[in-house]
């Protein structure tokens, strides 16, 4: 290979080397791969979720190491997203960005029965335990994949100038998680239930004290009335004997 040879590989490895930079800022590339990997695989995942539960093989066990696993992808995606925020992004990597929003709404929508039925199978403790040891969330699956979606589209709507979602699938996720909260709710037992007790023990103990006020005015009118009675006895025995003085006399 010959001097000029030499000069024009290198030459054109440089132009190679630069038109990659110019098309890939920094590292969001990475980040968008990233988000685009993870939720290929999230949606694997939760194909074989839906068939092990429609088969009634998913033990307890494998249910709680899902539930992590999935807990644990949302997580990775949150934190690229979160790094490609105020990025420049390539018109390639808005595609993916958006194409992997879509595909997330989409898997909420599709497998919210699988997400629940996870919920249901997974030892919570044993989850909670291990996140609590990562610094992750054991809300429900349905939830934390809609608060994915949320600063996934925020990140959109920020890098994406012409980014306009579909309010018939985002209608859609509302409801999914407006009966997620109701369902919490009823299972927590607290809420509207525990402010009517507190409104019940307000109501019984402003009746207690009613009560007590009046048994002390009922007393107070008691003692006053024995006093006058008693000063009344006192009055006449004086009269009597003022009386029996002046006969005598």
């Amino acid at each position: 290979m010959n001097k000029k040879t030499i000069i024009s590989t290198i030459i054109l490895l440089t132009a190679l080397a630069i038109g990659w930079f110019i098309l890939n800022p920094g590292d969001t590339f990475d980040y968008i791969v990233t988000v685009d990997q993870e939720v290929t695989e999230l949606e694997n995942e939760l194909a074989e979720l839906e068939t092990a539960i429609e088969a009634g093989t998913l033990s307890d066990e494998e249910a709680t190491a899902a539930k992590i696993r999935i807990i644990a992808r949302l997580e990775t995606i949150n934190a690229s997203v979160q790094s490609s925020s105020g990025k420049t992004l390539t018109a390639e990597q808005k595609l993916k960005l958006a194409d992997g929003l879509l595909r997330l709404k989409d898997m909420l929508v599709a497998y919210q029965g699988t997400l629940a039925s996870v919920d249901n199978q997974a030892n919570d403790n044993e989850v909670k335990a291990t996140l609590n040891r990562k610094g992750g969330s054991s809300k429900k699956l349905a939830t934390i994949v809609a608060d994915t979606i949320d600063n996934v589209e925020e990140t959109a709507e920020e890098v994406i100038e012409d980014y306009t979602p579909d309010e018939v699938i985002d209608e859609i996720i509302d409801e999914i998680i407006e009966d997620i909260i109701e369902e919490e709710e009823m299972e927590d037992g607290t809420g509207n239930s525990s402010i009517g007790d507190e409104e019940m023990n307000d109501t019984n103990t402003g009746e207690e004290n009613e009560i007590t006020e009046e048994s002390d005015v009922s007393e107070d009118e008691d003692t006053s009335t024995s006093t006058e009675t008693e000063g009344n006895d006192d009055f006449a025995i004086s009269s009597e004997a003022e009386a029996e003085v002046i006969i005598a006399q």
